[in-house]
């Protein structure tokens, strides 16, 4: 009866109706209910030498990279990205920088990219960015955040929402770039948490993240 023509013709019937019936069905996102919160910025101590600036860590990053900044004195700040090596960064004389991006007080504006393919289209020593930075009182520092080199927690929130973004970027009063959220509109989907590669965005839900 089991391999009966019409037994079979009744299972297939039923499981394309099945199949036609969860295709259908509306797909929801699921929201783990928490919202992000941002680490607090990188802690490190700037060995000046001869010919190199040795950064010391208090703590390694999620990704194993941290980006060194310099504001100028045109109002725009330089960032080049570098590995940790046993707790510290190491910026020598000839390393240029990646980018250069445009602040307004706190707020951060357009970004250019100043290395394509194999080659510098604008050459910025970051030795000589940062020893500028502190001979004319500007700021200089470490941040954990690698905007604008990583936008994997904006993609994350615009695979969400249709506009009026909860996440910015805004320049941190240490001066370094961080991620800011209106809590408000923050639809609580995870995204931004889980796909930032430094840490630096967490879930506020989880004690141990």
């Amino acid at each position: 009866m089991l391999r009966s023509p019409a037994f079979l013709a009744t299972l297939t019937f039923l499981a394309v109706a099945l199949g036609a019936r969860v295709a259908q069905a509306p797909w929801t996102e699921q929201f783990p209910g928490s919202y992000p919160r941002v680490h607090a910025p990188a802690d490190a101590r700037f060995e000046f030498l001869p010919d190199e600036i040795r950064i010391h860590l208090d703590e390694e990053t999620k990704s194993g990279r941290i980006i060194v900044f310099a504001h100028a004195a045109d109002g725009s700040l330089l960032g080049l990205l570098k590995p940790i090596v046993d707790g510290a960064v190491t910026v020598r004389r000839g390393d240029l920088a990646d980018y250069r991006l445009a602040v307004r007080g706190r707020e951060v504006g357009e970004h250019r990219l100043l290395k394509a393919m194999d080659r510098y289209v604008e050459r910025e020593d970051m030795l000589e960015r940062i020893l500028d930075a502190r001979a004319k009182g500007l700021r200089f520092g470490v941040q954990r955040c690698l905007y604008p080199i990583c936008n994997r927690c904006l993609d994350g929130c615009k695979s969400v929402m249709r506009g009026d973004f909860p996440i910015s970027m805004r320049v941190g009063e240490r001066g370094n770039v961080e991620p800011v959220f209106a809590k408000g509109s923050c639809p609580r989907c995870g995204k931004c948490f889980v796909w930032c590669p430094s840490g630096v965005i967490r879930d506020s839900g989880s004690l141990t993240n």
